[in-house]
């Protein structure tokens, strides 16, 4: 059967953009707070993603006392050196729609409640969009006595979240069991199965999956809108984004680790590693630059790139790189705010920066691309490569996108639409 949807008007469409995340394009109304942030949801309670999570300065400005990570990994133990007082509670899980939130909601409600009465929670997991989101939904449904509909609504209040279409299905279900699930025999997997038609099959099971979550889908996203090919395929503005050497297939990257020579600022380098976080960049405006979110990102136009996890933008001068030489690449400034060194231009071709095509990033005061040396460093930072600039366009200097949440900007054709059709 077909249910039909109707569709947003020209005036939402003007001020919408969509996120991609995790493959899946979703719909949501601007403006809210940037992805990497943290969102005061109730009181005492606070969203985010791991960036803030592990930010030392971050956790006590908010007096934060209990965390609650719901992450394929957990915390640095750094933080607790630093922060001894923390109850830090860890959950393994990955974000697919298979995974099992449901088991684990009535000790995270636990854990949640009794740290609010104590102090302040954070609650995150990758990007602070679907896991942990879930799980602080599942706490606003039992605290209030709410459904899956009306906690959400609340939290996207705070904070842009998209819990995936099986955590949506789970909350649902959550709600149904009188927010408790001790004494309840039943799995995820058999939720997820249960009345299909054929079972045994994958795709009967996924269409199940999607037929139990799309109730509170469709409300958490508005309406489904098709985004055009034309506004998928390119890197926009606000998108947090992961860039990969095509030479050396390492991730840009960068920590707290200072370099011991040159301009003894924070240290860049490439890692193999795919799921280090602190490989994330904030693509933004150049320095007192305008740039609209979720709008294309033009060749020849002058970015700056924000690590997520620090705060400070890729930055590039006249010191000399510690290994072979080059130009030393650094991280500089405070709060995402630096200098005219933090301004890079897209190399590429065509009209604007596709995510499927290489591009050079050139830095706009010195006229050097961004670079691998091929050098290795030793300790602390061993087997990571020596990021520099390089004054030929000859060298390693061709980057792709890689992992990422990319913001799009809703094509205004939209506003021809007259209904959408979803397949029930």
């Amino acid at each position: 059967m077909e249910k039909q949807v109707n569709s947003i008007n020209t005036d939402f469409a003007k001020v919408s953009i969509a996120i991609e995340y995790h493959g899946i394009t979703r719909q949501l109304r601007w403006p809210y707070p940037d992805i990497c942030s943290l969102d005061k949801i109730d009181t005492n309670l606070y969203l985010s993603g791991i960036g803030e999570a592990s930010s030392v300065t971050t956790l006590r400005k908010y007096k934060i006392t209990h965390i609650l990570t719901i992450n394929d990994f957990p915390l640095s133990l750094e933080i607790k050196d630093q922060l001894s007082h923390l109850n830090i509670k860890f959950i393994r899980l990955s974000d697919v729609c298979n995974s099992d939130l449901l088991s684990h909601f009535d000790e995270t409600y636990e854990f949640i409640r009794d740290g609010v009465h104590k102090g302040a929670v954070l609650v995150h997991c990758q990007m602070g969009l679907s896991r942990s989101a879930t799980v602080v939904i599942a706490y606003m449904m039992k605290k209030y006595n709410l459904t899956c509909r009306e906690a959400l609504d609340r939290v996207k209040r705070k904070r842009m979240v998209f819990p995936n279409m099986g955590f949506l299905s789970q909350l649902e279900r959550y709600k149904d069991m009188g927010y408790s699930t001790m004494h309840s025999l039943l799995s995820v997997e058999k939720l997820l199965l249960e009345d299909a038609t054929l079972t045994g099959r994958q795709q009967n099971s996924s269409r199940r999956m999607f037929m139990l979550g799309n109730k509170c889908l469709l409300h958490s996203f508005r309406a489904v809108i098709p985004l055009f090919a034309s506004t998928q395929k390119f890197v926009t503005c606000g998108s947090v984004l992961k860039l990969l050497n095509t030479d050396y297939r390492v991730r840009l990257h960068s920590h707290d680790v200072k370099y011991g020579t040159g301009s003894g600022q924070q240290s860049v380098t490439g890692t193999e590693i795919q799921e280090d976080i602190n490989s994330h960049w904030l693509v933004k405006g150049g320095t007192g630059k305008t740039c609209e979110r979720g709008q294309p990102i033009k060749c020849g136009s002058v970015i700056r790139l924000e690590h997520v996890e620090t705060k400070k933008n890729l930055h590039s001068h006249n010191f000399q790189s510690p290994l072979s030489g080059n130009q030393e690449i650094s991280c500089y400034g405070d709060s995402g705010e630096g200098d005219s060194g933090d301004n890079w231009t897209v190399v590429c071709s065509g009209d604007s920066w596709r995510r499927d095509d290489s591009v050079m990033l050139k830095h706009v005061d010195t006229q050097m691309y961004l670079a691998i040396s091929g050098r290795t460093f030793g300790r602390p930072i061993n087997g990571q490569m020596e990021v520099i600039g390089l004054h030929s366009s000859s060298g390693s200097v061709h980057w792709q996108t890689a992992e990422g949440v990319f913001l799009h900007a809703v094509d205004l054709a939209a506003k021809h639409m007259h209904s959408v059709h979803t397949e029930l």
